[in-house]
């Protein structure tokens, strides 16, 4: 297993260092759609800010009282700006499913990782993709209501808040069976998506049987998988909190070089995201084609 796996990262290093150009469009969709979420905010910051007495004392602390000021002058428009954040979130994800239509199509074919084949790609993949994050979706769901339930039932059964060494270990195992869910849940779907692409299917449903013939022989390393590139993203993550809490935000300037720090760690998130995708996309296609191979050496044995 160790040595599978080796060869899946040390492949899909090189399969993410030749995509990597894609880096900067990931980011400049997610820059955009943050920076069209952030000025309607932006306005009325500053024109409340103009027109209170209370800016001055902004600049050293938070003031709970302009903030107060802030809520009430602007109810309407604060109110409606959930609304907002729920459109913006629902065109960043049709956009991702459409970037990771033309992601794995260029990974799944290195001669072709040019722009015009990336676009292509989303285009071609798209409603079958937008299907399977649809349904992705209702999973996601329903795995947090089985959580719930679970944690229901867990307090009806045994009275854990009587000890603390319970809640927590009851805690750990509910939290544990939830990421298993969410993690089978995406790599299920990440490899119909593979499957969709790489067998050229015009439904998602031979996709998703295919997926699942591959996974229930090679679900075991394929979680392993899945799981280091989850790491590499919390290793990001933390790293990106340590730095952050060391650096006070008391001047212009280190708020910028927060920022700057703040769009690394996305553009790292983006980096481990293709490496996601590679690996899988290169586990896929190993393991399938050995699957073809030892099928035909059974059908024409040489001996």
């Amino acid at each position: 297993m160790i040595a599978v796996i080796k060869n899946v990262f040390t492949k899909a290093t090189r399969l993410t260092y030749k995509n990597i150009h894609f880096l900067l469009l990931f980011w400049v969709t997610n820059f955009a759609l943050a920076f069209a979420l952030s000025m309607p905010l932006y306005s009325l910051l500053r024109n409340d800010l103009r027109n209170s007495i209370l800016n001055s004392h902004l600049g050293g602390d938070f003031d709970f009282l302009w903030f107060s000021q802030f809520l009430k002058l602007n109810d309407k428009t604060v109110s409606s700006y959930p609304g907002l954040i729920l459109i913006v979130v629902l065109i960043y994800n049709i956009i991702q499913v459409f970037f990771s239509g033309g992601l794995i199509s260029v990974l799944s074919n290195s001669s072709k990782n040019h722009s015009v084949d990336f676009f292509y790609g989303g285009v071609k993949y798209f409603f079958r993709y937008l299907k399977i994050f649809l349904v992705a979706i209702a999973l996601y769901f329903l795995a947090i209501m089985i959580n719930l339930a679970l944690e229901k039932m867990i307090f009806l059964i045994v009275d854990v808040y009587s000890y603390a060494a319970l809640t927590i270990l009851f805690d750990i195992i509910k939290n544990a069976f939830l990421l298993f869910l969410i993690s089978t849940i995406n790599i299920v779907s990440d490899y119909t998506k593979i499957a969709v692409c790489q067998s050229d299917l015009g439904k998602v449903y031979p996709a998703f049987k295919k997926a699942l013939l591959f996974l229930k022989t090679n679900f075991k390393n394929s979680l392993v998988i899945f799981l280091i590139c989850a790491v590499f993203v919390a290793l990001g993550a933390l790293t990106y909190n340590l730095i952050d809490n060391v650096i006070p935000k008391t001047t212009a300037a280190l708020i910028i070089v927060t920022f700057f720090i703040q769009q690394l760690l996305v553009i790292f998130r983006f980096l481990i995201k293709i490496l996601f995708y590679a690996t899988e996309v290169v586990f896929y296609s190993e393991s399938d084609a050995q699957v073809i191979d030892l099928q035909s050496v059974e059908i024409n044995p040489e001996s």
